[in-house]
């Protein structure tokens, strides 16, 4: 058998990264202090936009389909969080 037609079916794969490292945000809103990361990724072939915050020590996510409305969120997100740290 000719080993020079057999590939390993991992070579096509994309890259992982490092479990615990999350990727690079799409954008990042900031009012005054806070920031608020904004990640896109594709399901289903469209774009959802995930806003990520803390909010009572834990962490969380809300998905939006428009990155317009995920900016406007995540401005007033901002500025709740800045009115509680202030």
């Amino acid at each position: 058998m000719n080993a020079s037609h057999l590939t390993n079916f991992r070579q096509n794969e994309k890259k992982r990264s490092p479990k615990g490292k999350r990727g690079d945000p799409h954008c990042v809103v900031r009012h005054h202090s806070i920031t608020v990361p904004i990640y896109a990724h594709p399901i289903c072939g469209k774009t959802r936009y995930t806003i990520a915050f803390y909010q009572d020590g834990r962490r969380r996510r809300r998905c939006f389909s428009d990155l317009t409305k995920a900016k406007k969120e995540a401005k007033i997100i901002g500025n709740d969080r800045r009115d509680q740290v202030c």
